[in-house]
Order: structure tokens, then C-alpha cells, then sequence
């Protein structure tokens, strides 16, 4: 815990930005069910952007999206699954051109949320 949010992964940004055509390169939301995903995706809409995708396709295509192209929930764990499912919209999205941007919250709380507000 901790009053500072914790930054884990920044070395691959460097990778990321590595990776050849970066005008299609874009940044999307993950995260599990209540830790702030809807938050996040909109704060990233609202101040970021990709410079070399508006270079190319101005600033109404920011390069960010809103949920990660295998879908905004789904769990981490299956390389494979993250390479090949596609959530709708998303089909035409290659999983490595997108840096993913991952919400997580601490547990205890976390099941409190989930507690409180469940997903059916």
C-alpha cells in the first residue's frame, strides 16, 4: 500500500516505442472487474496521445483505446489467449501494437467493491 501509486513495467516502454511503424502503435486500459478501468481509459483519453499516430492521423485518432484488443477483463495469464482473441471491435488491432496500461487495486478492498457492486 501506500499513498503513491506503484509503476511496475516502464522498462518495456522502451521496447514498445522500439517496435517499427509507430504511427499504428497505440496505449489501452486492462484490468480486472472495480479497480478503476473506466477511470483510467478516460484519464489516458483525456491526456495523452501517441505522437507519431497524430502526426499521421491528427488528433481525432489519439492512439488510445479503450479496453486492450483481447478484451479489458480477461486474465492475464494465457500468452497465447492475448495473442489471438480479439474482442469485438477490436479484431483488426494486433495485440503487439498496443502498450497496455493495467489497473490494479488492493485486495481487501477490492473485495469489498466487489461485494458491493457484483458483476452477474
Amino acid at each position: 500500500g501506500g499513498a503513491k501509486p506503484a509503476l511496475f513495467g516502464l522498462d518495456t516502454c522502451q521496447a514498445f516505442q522500439s517496435l517499427p511503424h509507430a504511427e499504428e502503435h497505440f496505449i489501452a486500459v486492462a484490468g480486472t472487474f472495480n479497480t478503476g478501468t473506466n477511470l483510467m481509459a478516460q484519464l489516458l483519453w483525456e491526456n495523452c496521445y501517441m505522437p507519431a499516430r497524430t502526426h499521421v492521423y491528427g488528433m481525432q485518432s489519439r492512439g488510445v483505446r479503450w479496453q486492450v484488443p483481447y478484451g479489458k477483463h480477461t486474465p492475464v495469464d494465457n500468452e497465447t489467449h492475448r495473442r489471438l482473441h480479439r474482442a469485438p471491435n477490436e479484431r483488426d488491432i494486433p495485440a503487439n501494437n498496443v502498450l497496455p496500461i493495467v489497473t490494479i487495486r488492493d485486495p481487501y478492498f477490492w473485495m469489498d467493491s466487489m461485494c458491493r457492486h457484483p458483476y452477474e
